[in-house]
């Protein structure tokens, strides 16, 4: 009988693990969730506007350590308030949407697009200089003028963009803020008739 007792006692005490092990894995899911909920963008489920910050500070120290640039590419919606305005916000969103789908899809895996907000997507890209970074912005720029946009009925909504491109090389001060560059240059793009990418440098 004390056999008998002793594995009864340690089936029992298997079970009181197993539950709690079943409730620490579901706490975890859950938070994992919680944390990639905080860092999504809910309408294009592209990372938002936090992941973008983190991951490009993460992108400049691995920069400096690599030694190897990185770029920045940001992208705005020309006239998007327009499209609001004579199709209704749904059709704004669907525009939204269709920006991030194209955005993404020539991307390399090693970049990472997120959408800032309002019609402002940018996208990090890694171990690239202002030659490559020119080129990056263009062929996406592309990929949104020749990408139709339709929507069931209204059909093909025309949509063009603007950008702005800017590097941080390894040695590049401290002081220099990679977003404000690239930033600067889409507001440039915008000042000189819309529809183009501006490169910083």
């Amino acid at each position: 009988r004390q056999p008998a007792q002793q594995m009864e006692d340690q089936l029992h005490r298997l079970s009181v693990l197993a539950a709690h092990s079943l409730q620490t894995v579901s706490f975890l899911g859950r938070l994992e969730a919680s944390q990639e909920a905080a860092m999504t963008d809910s309408l294009t489920g592209l990372h938002n506007r936090r992941f973008l910050r983190e991951q490009l500070d993460r992108e400049l120290a691995r920069c400096v350590r690599g030694r190897y640039p990185v770029s920045l590419v940001i992208f705005d919606i020309d006239n998007f308030k327009t499209i609001n305005d004579t199709y209704g916000h749904l059709v704004g969103d669907e525009a939204l949407k269709h920006v991030g789908r194209v955005l993404s899809e020539p991307l390399r895996r090693s970049s990472t697009i997120c959408r800032y907000g309002g019609d402002e997507f940018c996208i990090v890209v890694p171990d690239c200089d202002r030659e490559e970074a020119s080129r990056v912005g263009e062929r996406l720029l592309r990929q949104i003028n020749e990408t139709p946009f339709v929507v069931e009925g209204h059909g093909p909504i025309p949509l063009a963009a603007s950008g702005g491109v800017a590097t941080q090389y390894p040695d590049a001060p401290a002081t220099v803020d990679l977003f404000e560059l690239a930033d600067r240059e889409l507001i440039q793009a915008k000042r000189e008739g819309k529809g183009r990418v501006v490169f910083s440098g």
